[in-house]
């Protein structure tokens, strides 16, 4: 019995501690990435990420960093890295909706 009691008292208490992670879960934002693989060197790279961000519509307090170029659109930011010397450039983008993010994240690679 003092065996059953434990493992209530444990499965309570994980139920419990689970509650607030659901409800933060509701409200997390929609997140969404991809990545293809690239032979570009990185000055093109960056060149085709900073045309694929405004042509998706990106175009809100738009920067390049380093290896990324950012946008926002609407309530949604938008993210490429040109990764070159791993041959990799990875495209991401958050917002409120995760099929909005989905969508807006093929339209940067569609630009790409």
């Amino acid at each position: 019995m003092k065996a059953l009691k434990s493992f209530s008292l444990a499965a309570v208490s994980t139920l419990i501690a689970m509650v607030p992670t659901a409800a933060y879960a509701q409200q997390a934002p929609g997140m969404n990435w991809s990545w293809q693989s690239t032979n570009l060197s990185q000055r093109q790279c960056m060149i085709r990420a900073e045309d694929a961000m405004r042509n998706g519509g990106f175009s809100r307090e738009f920067s390049t960093v380093g290896e990324s170029t950012f946008g926002i659109r609407g309530a949604y930011r938008g993210a490429i890295r040109c990764i070159t010397s791993q041959g990799l450039v990875v495209f991401m983008v958050s917002g409120p909706s995760s099929d909005t993010s989905g969508e807006y994240r093929q339209r940067l690679e569609d630009n790409f």
